[in-house]
């Protein structure tokens, strides 16, 4: 769930200091975050955590069935002892007790979506929208 962070200090490839006034500073981990959730789980919110690698707060998640822990970003309103879902025949509910997870070619018209997948060019934040207007070709239309 987590791995290393290398810091660099201000230094190039080649060892030599290339930025001033770097260095130093608390040593860091890297926190995974899963961002493809495949497969169909419900998994509770064990807590919310701040992450010093980027600028939002994520949550670690437990999976009901095989107690596996990951990490999600944590959307606006989240709490501890929320169930998140994810899979294709999952419904989708507003509120914000039970966060759902779905491919883009299963989500609802017109349904205000966050954060779709790591290789999407808009709404990377937990706290940014887009919606999905239509489909072409089985594929998902997002607007940021």
């Amino acid at each position: 769930m987590t791995t290393g962070k290398r810091r660099k200090g201000g230094r190039n490839h080649h060892g030599r200091i290339c930025v001033f006034s770097k260095g130093g500073g608390h040593k860091q981990r890297y926190r995974l975050i899963d961002f493809k959730r495949a497969g169909e789980t419900t998994c509770v919110v064990q807590r919310l955590e701040y992450d010093p690698n980027r600028s939002a707060w994520i949550a670690l998640i437990k999976d009901e069935k095989t107690a596996e822990l990951s990490y999600i970003i944590a959307p606006r309103g989240i709490d501890a002892g929320d169930i998140v879902c994810s899979g294709e025949n999952v419904q989708v509910k507003v509120h914000v007790e039970s966060i759902k997870c779905q491919l883009l070619k299963w989500l609802l018209l017109s349904l205000e979506t966050r954060c779709p997948s790591r290789t999407s060019p808009s709404a990377r934040s937990s706290t940014t929208l887009n919606s999905t207007p239509g489909r072409v070709a089985s594929s998902s239309v997002l607007l940021a």
